[in-house]
């Protein structure tokens, strides 16, 4: 088994989606973890922070012109309607989270699971289009696996138990494509590490495995090149 660490730039066009995808498309098992477009971290963050400041209304203008970035490029990415439409209704159901924290005041811990929003829906769209591709693979939440404990590192006890569980189910399923920022706390909150930290989940990920190689993913030039570390 093979860990793929995926970059938001290296994601963040329909160009480079395909770029990626044509390098999976083996049955060799793999881990993909990926990140969000920092354009669209940014945009969640700003929204949070309207929500803190209760600039209600200028937090709905800029939901609405991230909802219509993510839509456009659904409709560019996905063909099939069937996958498009699941996909529709996935991103509704995430884009449905953010909307709740419009009608009460935001606690510092919520503008977390705002931001993971982001992460989910990128991840999400990825796995989509490898199954219009004909790569089967299966869609993870990270919460499912990372875990931080008290002393706010990830609880590789807890990883490794998860990872083996979840490895088990999905034995028959080469390619498996979660998210690298997005986790939980000790007290089963939404948390999140930062971008420095997301090459982090994927050695630990790799770890919890004893995955074959690590593979950490930059982007130059719109070309992905990957460079290994065992």
């Amino acid at each position: 088994m093979k860990i793929y660490r995926i970059g938001g730039s290296s994601i963040d066009s329909i160009e480079k989606i395909k770029s990626v995808a044509n390098v999976l498309r083996d049955d060799a098992p793999k881990v993909v973890v990926l990140s969000a477009p920092s354009e669209t971290v940014i945009s969640l963050q700003r929204i949070a922070a309207c929500f803190f400041s209760r600039e209600i209304e200028k937090a709905h203008e800029a939901i609405t012109r991230l909802e219509f970035k993510i839509f456009e490029f659904l409709n560019n990415l996905l063909n099939t309607e069937g996958i498009r439409e699941r996909a529709l209704n996935y991103i509704l159901s995430c884009l449905r989270v953010i909307w709740t924290f419009a009608r009460e005041t935001l606690k510092p811990i919520e503008e977390k699971q705002i931001v993971a929003q982001g992460e989910l829906i990128t991840s999400a769209l990825f796995s989509f289009y490898l199954e219009e591709q004909g790569v089967k693979n299966t869609f993870l939440l990270s919460t499912e696996f990372l875990k931080k404990g008290t002393d706010r590192n990830l609880d590789m006890n807890y990883l490794k138990s998860r990872l083996k569980d979840i490895l088990l189910v999905h034995k028959d399923t080469p390619t498996l494509i979660t998210q690298g920022n997005i986790c939980v706390n000790a007290y089963g909150r939404i948390d999140n590490l930062n971008n420095k930290e997301s090459n982090y989940s994927a050695f630990s990920i790799g770890t919890a495995i004893e995955a074959e190689e690590v593979k950490i993913w930059k982007d130059t030039d719109s070309i992905c090149s990957a460079n290994s570390a065992k």
